[in-house]
């Protein structure tokens, strides 16, 4: 077994170490460094054109925050697919493009709750004062709080197959503050706004 929390780029490399070794471990890696289709994109790049596609990461095991992002059924996806296709339809829909507007639909409330006259700490009190109640495509509650900055407060598991992360459908835990026992998350991700507009 291999544990990382490597970026996507040393996942690649990794790999393509394994690979040449003939060793073949069961990898366990955070989030952020297995997006298949940022990680194939690597592996071909770092092979040279010797490795494509996923099959150096299939089995992968992961653990998201968010809903995989080719899950179609999933209302959040369906809107950021919408989202991508109007405005940047060229860019191809991974991982990091889903991060990305998960983190603006976040940042859209915290301006918005910080109010007109902007300041630092303006924003890092709007953050303190109302960050655990917004919501977002996330699949567990925000952890915020004037001591806690921590995000998402836990994650559901998931494994690399085709090419795609699939998450195995609970259970979901959560930490609801740092340091804190781990626990089973009941709750159910909440629904994007009909007009696709995050409101405080």
């Amino acid at each position: 077994m291999m544990m990382t929390g490597s970026a996507p780029t040393y996942t690649a490399i990794g790999q393509l170490t394994s690979f040449k070794l003939g060793w073949k471990p069961q990898l366990v890696i955070s989030s952020v460094g297995i997006d298949p289709i940022t990680v194939a994109g690597l592996l071909k790049t770092v092979s040279q054109g010797q490795a494509s596609g996923t099959a150096l990461i299939e089995g992968a095991i992961t653990d998201g925050y968010l809903p995989s992002n080719t899950d179609t059924s999933n209302p959040w996806i369906r809107l950021f697919r919408k989202i991508r296709a109007k405005y940047d339809p060229s860019a191809p829909f991974d991982g990091n493009v889903e991060y990305g507007m998960a983190n603006a639909y976040t940042l859209v409330q915290a301006l918005e709750a910080a109010g007109k006259n902007l300041t630092r700490q303006g924003l890092v009190n709007a953050v303190n004062k109302f960050g655990s109640k917004w919501s977002g495509p996330g699949l567990v509650p925000f952890r915020y709080s004037t001591k806690d900055h921590g995000g998402y407060d836990g994650a559901e598991m998931g494994k690399v197959s085709n090419g795609k992360i699939v998450l195995f459908g609970g259970p979901l835990v959560t930490q609801p503050t740092a340091g804190s026992p781990i626990k089973r998350y009941k709750g159910k991700q909440p629904t994007p706004p009909a007009n696709g507009i995050p409101s405080n």
